[in-house]
Order: C-alpha cells, then sequence, then structure tokens
C-alpha cells in the first residue's frame, strides 16, 4: 500500500502490524511442513526459527530472528507519543552510528530508531559494485530483515515523482498465509486495503505493548488458532483515548463486536464511501461478501485452509496417524487443491456458498491461453457463429468480472444503449485487439 505522506504511512505501519497477528491466524494455510503433519497451522514460527542466523554472542543482544514482528512502533502521533515507553517495552539494540548520523540529516527520532535497529546485523549477500551507492546499502539491510509489516520510503529511481504514477510511502502487510483459492486471496487482500483506508481516516489507535504483540504472533501459529486462541487487544479503540486497557479477545470479538469490533466499524465506511459515489454497487456488494466470508471463518462455520487440508490428510485411508504424509497422500492433497482452483469442486466446509464453479472453470480455461489468444478466438467464434450461446456465456461472466479493488474491467467494451449494437461493437473491438 502505498500512502501521499510519510506521517501517514508511519502511523498505518503502526495499526497495521497489531492486527498482523490476527490475519496470520485467519489465512493459516500450512498445516504440514517436510512431509510430515506438525502442531501449527502456519508457515510463520518454522520460517522464523530456519532463518535465524545470530550467532550465540548475537543472541544476547538481538532478541529475534531477522524473520520475525516488528521491533518497535515508528508513528509520531499522540497515541505513540504520549505513551511511547508503555507500547515499546521491548529492549531493542540500535546501531550507534547510523543513528547519530540519521538524527543530524533531521530523520525523527522513531523513525531514527528503526532504521538503526536494522543495521545491527550482517547483511545476507553484499555486492560489491553496490556498496557505495547508500539508497542499495540501505536496501540491502532493509530486504533482508522479513519483520511482519514492512516500512519503505520511496525509489530514488524510476518514480515519476508528485506524477499521477508516482509511488509513495509504503506498508508491506506480510504475514497472510497463501490461500487455496482466488476468492480467499481476493477477501484478503481486499479487506487490508479497506482497513488501511479507514484506520487512516478514523485514526483508530490499536496500540497494545510490544511485548503482547510479539505473544499474539505467537499464538497466532498455533492449531486452530482462529477459533480457539485469545489475543490481546484494546478495549477503545478512540485516537486520544487515556484509557489503556488491554484484554484477550477471540478474533470473532475483535473483528464484529457489536460495539467497536473493526470490521464492524469498517462497513459504515463503506457505506460512507458508496453514498458519496467513491465506489460502485458492485464493489460494495463484493466487499460485504467478503466480511461475511471472514465472519464465518472466524465462527468456525468455514474452516481455514489448515483445518481443511488436516481434516483432510486425517481421514485419508493411507494415514497411519504417525503425522507421516506418504506419496499417495501428497499426490491425493495436490490434486485436490488443482480441483479446487479449476472449479471441478468447491468443498462447501472451506468457501461455503461463495464461490461459483460455473465461473471458476471458465476463469480456469482462460487462465490456459494468453489474452491475444484468448481474444482472437473469442472474435473469430463470434464472427463466424460456429458458437454463439458460448461467446454470450463467456462474454457476460467476464463483462462483469471487474477487479473491485482497481475498478478496471478486464475486456474492452463500452455500454451502449441497444445490445444488438453493443455486441456488434464488442465483436470488432475483439477482432480489432487481436488482429
Amino acid at each position: 500500500m502505498s500512502f501521499p505522506t510519510i506521517d501517514d504511512a508511519k502511523y498505518v505501519y503502526d495499526q497495521l502490524a497489531v492486527i498482523a497477528p490476527l490475519f496470520l491466524a485467519l489465512t493459516a494455510c500450512t498445516p504440514y511442513l517436510n512431509g510430515l503433519l506438525t502442531e501449527t497451522d502456519t508457515r510463520w514460527r518454522v520460517i522464523s526459527n530456519s532463518v535465524d542466523c545470530r550467532t550465540e554472542e548475537e543472541s544476547g543482544y538481538i532478541c529475534k530472528p531477522r524473520y520475525s514482528g516488528i521491533s518497535l512502533y515508528i508513528s509520531n502521533e499522540l497515541p505513540l507519543r504520549s505513551n511511547y515507553e508503555f507500547y515499546n517495552d521491548v529492549d531493542v539494540i540500535l546501531n550507534k552510528n547510523i543513528y547519530d548520523k540519521l538524527i543530524k540529516e533531521n530523520v525523527d527520532d522513531y523513525l531514527a530508531r528503526h532504521i538503526s535497529s536494522l543495521f545491527v546485523r550482517d547483511p545476507i549477500v553484499v555486492f560489491e559494485e553496490k556498496v557505495l551507492l547508500s539508497h542499495q546499502h540501505f536496501e540491502n539491510f532493509q530486504s533482508t530483515n522479513w519483520n511482519s509489516v514492512r516500512f519503505k520510503p520511496p525509489p530514488i529511481f524510476d518514480n515519476h515523482l508528485n506524477g499521477p504514477n508516482s509511488i509513495g510511502w509504503r506498508v508491506e502487510f506480510r504475514t497472510p498465509d497463501i490461500q487455496i483459492t482466488d476468492f480467499e486471496n481476493a477477501s484478503v487482500v481486499t479487506l487490508i486495503m479497506i482497513l488501511s483506508k479507514f484506520i487512516l481516516k478514523e485514526r483508530l489507535n490499536f496500540y497494545i505493548p510490544m511485548s503482547l504483540l510479539e505473544e499474539n504472533l505467537y499464538r497466532a501459529s498455533n492449531r486452530d488458532a482462529l477459533i480457539k486462541e485469545k489475543f490481546y487487544f484494546r478495549n477503545d479503540l478512540k485516537y486520544d483515548t487515556k484509557n489503556n486497557e488491554i484484554i484477550e479477545k477471540s478474533i470473532y470479538d475483535i473483528f464484529f463486536n457489536e460495539s467497536n469490533g473493526i470490521l464492524k466499524l469498517c462497513c459504515k465506511y463503506i457505506e460512507e464511501q458508496y453514498s458519496y459515489g467513491l465506489i460502485t454497487l458492485a464493489a460494495k456488494n463484493k466487499i460485504y461478501e467478503y466480511i461475511e466470508f471472514v465472519k464465518l471463518r472466524c465462527s468456525g462455520e468455514i474452516s481455514t485452509g489448515a483445518a481443511f487440508l488436516r481434516n483432510f490428510i486425517l481421514n485419508h485411508p493411507q494415514y497411519e496417524k504417525n503425522s507421516y504424509i506418504n506419496k499417495q497422500i501428497n499426490y491425493d492433497i495436490t490434486k485436490q487443491i488443482a480441483d479446487i482452483g479449476k472449479g471441478l469442486i468447491v468443498p462447501q466446509q472451506l468457501l461455503g456458498v461463495f464461490v461459483d464453479p460455473y465461473k471458476e472453470r471458465i476463469k480456469n480455461n482462460i487462465r490456459q491461453i494468453n489474452e491475444s489468444q484468448y481474444l482472437k478466438s473469442l472474435a473469430y467464434t463470434f464472427i463466424s457463429g460456429e458458437d454463439y450461446t458460448q461467446y454470450l456465456l463467456l462474454n457476460e461472466t467476464i463483462k462483469h468480472d471487474q477487479d473491485y479493488h482497481t475498478c478496471t474491467k478486464h475486456t474492452y467494451y463500452e455500454e451502449s444503449s441497444s445490445t444488438e449494437d453493443y455486441d456488434l461493437e464488442f465483436g470488432k473491438k475483439l477482432y480489432l485487439v487481436s488482429a
């Protein structure tokens, strides 16, 4: 996500860091690793340990692996300024030379702490020709600290500053596991984007002490964490509140409780955006569909990917209750995932009633050919009249299949008052583009 100002990016960075463990549990989809069924549901803890390159000496003063949650909140805004030591309650070692240089160059103290904390580790890779380029030197350290969220300055080169295509201050949201289906992945991406804008507009305050945030990240990887674990979270989300009470809540309660559930509040923001004409009715309905899907998953009515895959293994006739996934089980898991992706099967325990297998099969067929081939074949079919019914089905499906995040359409067409004129114009455009 890109933001126009550094202050906006820093504030959203802090707030997304707090909800990052919640989305890790929500998207849990890694119940097995290296041919063995595990007692965790996500990749996070295993990767964190596998890339922990600290020496015995470094482990004494660097408190966590390079793949971990964030170490410091960095915003200059009121909620953090007035409680900095309370929220940043974990000791973090800084590179003093880097810190002093940043302060000398008028970088604010909180951000200087964050940047200098990255430089306490050795780089993994060093390119001799790039060492003297300051931005590359920074990126070398920045890109090998894999945290739950990442704060990124605008790129120095190939950036159209202040233009419509300029890249601003960015925040990466890095915890979610990859999902089995497009629908699940789209729901995660969409809700993170919507939440980021909502947080920024309302200046929501999610701050909790860093020590509790690390505990949340640890709990998020546990088996069935989404429905069985409790996570530390604030009671009062107001920007200027003095009530810093933190309690343990279920993810369902954090997202959907009636008084201040995050996604419950977000629904009001979506309605407001629609009333101002900033999103279409189709986009609004799609976002609500994603929220309803997440609600059912948080309540346990729909499984996480991890629970679904674990259940498949546990009930496989060749599973011997010893954690070992043999070749046949592995093949059957892979085939099941591929068939779900192709729309050949749509398991309700994973997807509920949210995915139409017919549309999924059409999308899968379209993926098999590149855009030029698709346009050419569709134009030929329409103009030659070989299969007009199939053309109409494909046309109708793709015409309404917009990218709701950018409001761009996947095909070339224009609205027309006359259906016949529209069909003819659409066919002509397809033919011209493919030619």
